[in-house]
């Protein structure tokens, strides 16, 4: 809790070059003029290949703030404190073990700091924790709907 707080606190003033460059600007990448579908008539023509993400993230941008974007970011990092904590509890896991293994990874700072960064990592993250989740439900139950939304899950990852 006290990690997404501290995400939440510095969403307006966290600005790095791949926020701006991945996930704070998709209305002016994807959308009306000198979007990448356009010609920009420079020297050489510019290949930029769209994520998922930008266009989940279209309808908050160009709200005047880029804290919308980066809240949902952070959102995205609750999502998978979330998934870790299901897998946990699908082992077995007591909930108080759980719930202090999971505040125990959400601590590393290799899986925090995406929270306060708008990139397409950490949406990759969190669709392959819900595809390790289909995966492992498909183990255990032998469920086909579970390998197929693994599968419909994994083509989303390839879009990240």
């Amino acid at each position: 809790m006290i990690i997404t707080l501290i995400q939440l606190a510095k969403s307006n003033r966290a600005l790095d070059y791949d926020s701006l460059w991945y996930g704070l600007r998709p209305e002016l990448v994807l959308i009306g003029d000198n979007s990448f579908f356009d010609n920009l008539h420079l020297n050489m023509f510019v290949h930029y290949y769209s994520k998922l993400y930008e266009f989940i993230l279209i309808p908050l941008s160009n709200l005047g703030d880029y804290s919308f974007i980066l809240n949902a970011t952070t959102f995205l990092l609750v999502l998978i404190f979330i998934s870790i904590y299901t897998f946990l509890r699908s082992l077995g896991m007591s909930d108080k073990f759980s719930i202090l293994t999971t505040v125990l990874i959400a601590s590393i700072p290799a899986l925090s700091n995406m929270g306060s960064t708008a990139k397409t990592d950490i949406i990759f993250v969190l669709l392959f924790m819900i595809n390790f989740l289909y995966l492992w439900d498909w183990l255990k139950n032998k469920q086909k709907h579970s390998l197929i939304l693994a599968l419909i899950v994994s083509l989303l990852c390839l879009h990240t």
